[in-house]
C-alpha cells in the first residue's frame, strides 16, 4: 500500500488492517528535512524548502502503536537514529546507499549502512546488525572499514532517543537497552 505520510489517521487504519490478518508489517517513509542539519530527528514536524517533510518520530510511532513491525525512513539523505520502539525497529534514515555524480558526498552526507534484523514470530525485535557502507567516486557504495555509521549513529541514539534507542556495539549488533552486548 501506499499512503500520504502526514495522515496518521489512515496509516494508522491500513496497517491495523494488515496485522489483522496476522501479517509482518514493513513499513517504509519518506520524510523529514535534508542535508547535513537533518542528522538529528526532531519531535516536531519538519520543513524543506519550504514543504511540509512531516513529523517522522510521531508517523513511525503510530505506525508501530497500529501494527507496523519494521519502520525504516529516507528523505533526509544522511543517516539518523534507530530506535526499538515497544520492541518494534525503527530507522529514521539509512541515509542515501548509492548515487549518481550530483549528490555531495563531502562528510556525513556519504556515510550509509546495510541494515540487517532478524524479527521473531510475531514482529517483535530479536536482533540486528550495521554493515557500515560509504559512498565514493561519483556515489559508489563500498564497505567502510572505519565504520563511520556505526559511530555516527551510536552518537545520534545518545542525543535523540535516550531511552529508546538501539544499543549498538563497536562491530554494529544492534540491541536493546535492556541487553548487554
Amino acid at each position: 500500500h501506499t499512503y500520504y505520510s502526514l495522515d496518521f489517521e489512515f496509516v494508522a487504519k491500513m496497517n491495523s488492517e494488515e496485522k489483522d490478518q496476522g501479517r509482518i508489517v514493513v513499513v517504509g517513509f519518506h520524510g523529514g528535512a535534508e542535508g547535513i542539519k537533518a542528522l538529528y530527528t526532531p519531535r516536531k514536524v519538519e520543513i524543506f524548502m519550504g514543504e511540509n517533510r512531516g513529523e517522522v518520530v510521531r508517523f513511525a510511532r503510530t505506525a508501530v502503536d497500529a501494527g507496523a513491525d519494521i519502520v525504516l525512513g529516507s528523505g533526509p539523505h544522511v543517516v539518523r537514529g534507530i530506535e526499538i520502539y515497544k520492541n518494534r525497529l525503527i530507522a529514521y534514515s539509512l541515509g542515501n546507499f548509492a548515487t549518481y555524480k550530483t549528490f555531495n558526498l563531502w562528510g556525513f552526507n556519504s556515510v550509509s549502512l546495510i541494515l540487517e534484523t532478524d524479527i521473531g514470530p510475531k514482529g517483535e525485535f530479536v536482533a540486528g546488525r550495521i554493515i557500515p557502507i560509504r559512498q565514493i567516486e561519483h556515489g559508489i557504495p563500498t564497505y567502510d572499514i572505519s565504520g563511520e555509521a556505526i559511530d555516527l549513529i551510536r552518537y545520534l541514539n545518545l542525543t535523540d532517543f535516550k531511552t529508546t534507542g538501539a544499543v549498538i556495539a563497536q562491530d554494529g549488533t544492534l540491541g536493546k537497552k535492556s541487553e548487554a552486548l
